[in-house]
């Protein structure tokens, strides 16, 4: 599954990553698991690195039944420019409240940053081996 997450309990920071082509099973699939997880915090932040995203198959109605703003939460998307880009607006749009806040951004840094942590922060490692080597998505 080109999607995957990783916990960074003491800094209560969710990672989200995902590459190849995207679709609307594989954020479900992702969601319904990091909501099983009993080290996850609703009020933690999240950090959703969608660079090595390749093919965008999310679709928009998948957004908005999807959509639920979280509690008290700060996210931060990273994406390029497109398609991407775009969905990752939609979906800011329709999930930000004035207790859960959702930015689209375009480099790492700036995603930490938004998240008022330092843009040196060491990111936690994905479990899942498939994510692409040779790339690494904290450096951007």
């Amino acid at each position: 599954m080109p999607i995957g997450y990783a916990i960074d309990p003491v800094r209560q920071l969710v990672l989200v990553r995902a590459w190849g082509a995207l679709t609307d099973d594989e954020v479900a699939a992702q969601g319904a698991a990091l909501a099983k997880d009993q080290r996850y915090g609703e009020v933690w932040r999240v950090l959703a690195d969608l660079l090595q995203v390749t093919e965008m198959h999310v679709t928009a109605p998948f957004v908005h039944r999807y959509s639920s703003p979280m509690l008290e939460t700060k996210r931060a998307i990273v994406a390029r420019s497109g398609v991407g880009f775009g969905m990752a607006r939609m979906y800011a749009s329709v999930n930000s409240t004035e207790q859960s806040s959702v930015a689209v951004v375009k480099t790492i840094a700036d995603g930490l940053d938004w998240l008022d942590l330092p843009p040196t922060t060491p990111l936690p490692e994905l479990l899942d081996a498939t994510f692409p080597t040779g790339s690494v998505p904290g450096k951007a």
